[in-house]
Formats: structure tokens, C-alpha cells, sequence
């Protein structure tokens, strides 16, 4: 009896840890934190507040 109750507890702790191993990749591919930063190159026109900042700053209208 008690080998089964183990042999069980086992089995579903292998399928635990298998799923949560698949689950944790798929969240880390969708995860924004993790996603590369964009930003402009120097020389292209920039404003503040812009919605992908300069790689540097924005000074007189353009990235520096």
C-alpha cells in the first residue's frame, strides 16, 4: 500500500515539474521585461515624450 501511495505521489510530481518546466519557456519567450530595448539611432529626428526614445539623448530636434 504504501509503495503505491509513492509510486503515485512520484508520477505526479514528474508531470508537475515537467509542465511547469514547459510553461516557465513560453513565458519567458512572451515576457516584455525580457524582450530586446529599441531605441533610434543618433541623427534621426526625435521629439520628447517619443514612444521609441533615442539611443542617447534628443537635443535640438534630433538623437544625439
Amino acid at each position: 500500500m504504501t509503495r503505491k501511495i509513492l509510486a503515485v505521489l512520484l508520477v505526479f510530481t514528474l508531470v508537475a515539474c515537467n509542465n511547469a518546466e514547459k510553461y516557465s519557456e513560453t513565458d519567458v519567450e512572451d515576457s516584455p521585461m525580457i524582450q530586446e530595448r529599441r531605441c533610434e539611432p543618433s541623427g534621426k529626428p526625435c521629439r520628447p515624450l517619443m514612444r521609441i526614445p533615442c539611443c542617447g539623448s534628443c537635443v535640438r530636434g534630433k538623437c544625439a
